[in-house]
């Protein structure tokens, strides 16, 4: 059975899976505010980069291929925080290799990243 390249002893490096959700302004609004969801370990696989030109400046784009643990709920609204520090916007739908539950490949970039403020 192929195991598509991912096995437990892969998952080296801890991730942060953030979403930018509803929560209380403390002032009787609310306001939107990156919430932290998860920290699986993860494989990440650098695919390599370009540079583009962004609000007329030469920006650095960075592609990577994250695989996890299966996870449910996880979407192309979310930013991963690398170990690194940098953070990354999931630019596909997560898919599932082998339909059986087992991983999660997440395509993401810093092309498209919303700063926490």
């Amino acid at each position: 059975m192929a195991d598509y390249g991912r096995n437990s002893g892969a998952l080296r490096d801890r991730i942060q899976l953030r979403r930018m959700q509803l929560v209380d302004d403390g002032k009787g609004g609310q306001t939107k505010a990156p919430i932290i969801y998860a920290q699986p370990y993860a494989r990440i696989e650098d695919l390599g980069g370009r540079e583009s030109v962004i609000a007329h400046a030469l920006q650095g784009i960075k592609a990577v291929r994250i695989t996890i643990r299966w996870q449910e709920g996880v979407s192309e609204e979310d930013q991963v925080i690398l170990p690194d520090g940098s953070e990354v916007t999931v630019t596909a739908p997560p898919t599932d290799p082998d339909y059986r539950r087992r991983w999660l490949v997440i395509m993401a970039s810093n092309e498209s990243v919303v700063r926490a403020e």
